[in-house]
């Protein structure tokens, strides 16, 4: 078990290492031992098969996590509310079990948070937010057995609501140890 454990963890290191190579081609070999495990190089070896890498495959990141610099600055009275603005993490009538008291929130808002506008994240009734925060994710700490909610709500500079999201009712559950 422990030999198909540690042949997984060298593919898993393998394929992390090709990914942070320079871009550029490489000429690469695999075989497979008689354990069943399977083994990279760059020599060539009898019952090897020749891999041609051809280059790292990138990837842009998710428009969720855009920078705190990438807020609309156009005029504030062009745009009267945000076509989206969700709780996307917890989801409605979320159970979760045995979190260890931590629970991830991500917020979603659409087109990006104006110059001037605030995001206000409500737990259980409390603000986690500091004041003027435009944060769209939070890890809340200490969240454990029960029915929990929260709710967020965008405040323009003068403080007043612009915007709130449905509020979200989650249940955190524990296994008891008997």
């Amino acid at each position: 078990m422990f030999a198909r454990y540690y042949g997984r963890m060298r593919k898993l290191m393998f394929l992390m290492l090709l990914v942070s190579l320079p871009v550029f081609a490489v000429t690469m070999y695999t075989w497979e031992d008689d354990d069943g495990v399977v083994h990279y190089a760059d020599t060539p070896r009898p019952g090897a098969v020749l891999i041609e890498v051809d280059g790292v495959q990138g990837f842009a990141p998710s428009p969720l996590y855009r920078s705190e610099d990438s807020a609309f600055d156009g005029d504030q009275d062009s745009m009267a509310g945000y076509t989206m603005f969700a709780i996307t993490t917890p989801v409605q009538d979320d159970v979760m079990w045995n979190i260890g008291g931590v629970v991830n929130v991500l917020i979603d808002i659409s087109p990006p948070l104006r110059v001037g506008d605030s995001i206000s994240l409500f737990f259980d009734g409390q603000n986690m937010a500091a004041p003027g925060s435009r944060r769209r994710s939070y890890v809340l700490n200490d969240v454990y057995r029960g029915t929990h909610t929260v709710r967020a709500v965008v405040n323009n500079r003068n403080g007043d609501e612009v915007q709130q999201a449905e509020m979200i009712t989650f249940q955190v559950h524990q296994t008891s140890i008997q």
